[in-house]
């Protein structure tokens, strides 16, 4: 993830129910620090999985409408797709675990170069209405609109980052 970048990842509001029996206002995204780095497999291994258990139709309309989006790229994982677009760097990653289950979706969005209507058409597919987001640096869990978007990513490193370097502000971003 590049400095420049807001973080998301895409949950099904059925399996955070499922999970937690409510849809929690945040949700803590285990983290890997230098410290705990050799244990990286354990801390990702904490992750709770929110696609498990869901039906294989919504699951594949929700892959398909994303990967409408962005270009697919090459990845560096087997367990992964990953998408992209060159211009503006914005990402997409879709993951899976070794039985491949979707385990996770992954969204990188570039603050350094965004592009206002990538980020309308990633939030107008109709399968986003049965999806949540959650900011990997706040932990927020909110419905993907663009302004509970822009209001998360107002909170995010990459803003203040390319504060300090002479970078446009995305509108909205304060």
């Amino acid at each position: 993830m590049g400095a420049w970048q807001y973080s998301v990842n895409l949950i099904p509001t059925l399996g955070v129910v499922r999970e937690h029996g409510y849809v929690p206002r945040s949700i803590t995204v285990p983290r890997v620090t230098p410290e705990t780095l050799a244990n990286v497999d354990a801390i990702c291994d904490t992750r709770t999985n929110y696609w498990l258990a869901l039906s294989d139709s919504f699951v594949a309309s929700v892959e398909a409408q994303l990967e409408s989006w962005l270009v697919e790229t090459d990845s560096w994982s087997p367990n992964a797709r990953m998408f992209g677009d060159d211009d503006t760097l914005d990402q997409l990653s879709i993951w899976r675990d070794d039985d491949r289950n979707l385990e996770r979706i992954n969204i990188l969005f570039s603050l350094s170069n965004p592009d206002p209507d990538n980020l309308a058409r990633l939030l107008a597919f109709p399968s986003l209405k049965d999806c949540l987001l959650l900011g990997i640096q706040s932990e927020s869990v909110y419905i993907p609109t663009l302004e509970n978007w822009l209001s998360d990513m107002r909170t995010c490193s990459a803003v203040r980052y390319l504060r300090g370097r002479d970078y446009p502000v995305p509108k909205g971003c304060g």
